[in-house]
């Protein structure tokens, strides 16, 4: 009887281990931020949550300049994909390029100034806003705004781009948001 007892015991225990161990795993409570980078991998870079908050609340509103982005504000918003800022502002070296920006309550579009990389050449572009459906546009050579249309704001919204050449080294420079 006790013998049964000691079984049923050692039986609950690893089943509740098991138990804990699998939401641990499945459904890990950590950050928005640390799930970006470590499960994910959505963002090249790291951001301690208390320094993330602090970039979020004085990132310039209501345009974000990229190349004025001081090291930690560019690891926030420019999630992955993107090469080192220039005095102009930043072009993606990816086929896939993501931005995390903060909105504004109830905002209703978001605008990226973005030009093709180089310049001179038109370059297509595949453009998702918060895990929806891809819009393909077509960027014509210099400077020009792209406008998103965004959910009412709850806080950041994600952006993705995917630079359509058949030449690898061109990409698409985004110059600031709004």
């Amino acid at each position: 009887m006790l013998r049964s007892l000691k079984f049923c015991l050692a039986l609950l225990l690893i089943g509740a281990e098991l138990w804990t161990l699998s939401v641990s795993l499945w459904r890990p409570h950590v950050s928005a931020i640390y799930r970006q980078f470590y499960i994910t991998q959505q963002r090249s870079c790291w951001l301690p949550d208390a320094e993330a908050a602090t970039v979020a609340a004085g990132l310039p509103q209501p345009v974000l300049d990229v190349a004025a982005f001081t090291p930690p504000q560019a690891c926030y918003v420019l999630m992955r994909g993107w090469n080192h800022h220039e005095g102009w502002g930043v072009w993606t070296s990816k086929k896939l390029a993501g931005l995390d920006v903060p909105a504004a309550p109830g905002a209703q579009h978001l605008v990226l100034q973005m030009q093709p990389v180089p310049a001179d050449r038109a370059q297509s572009l595949q453009i998702s806003v918060a895990d929806g459906p891809w819009q393909q546009l077509v960027l014509q050579p210099g400077r020009q705004s792209v406008t998103l249309a965004v959910t009412p704001a709850r806080g950041d919204v994600v952006v993705q781009l995917r630079p359509g050449s058949i030449f690898q080294k061109f990409g698409v420079g985004l110059i600031s948001l709004v």
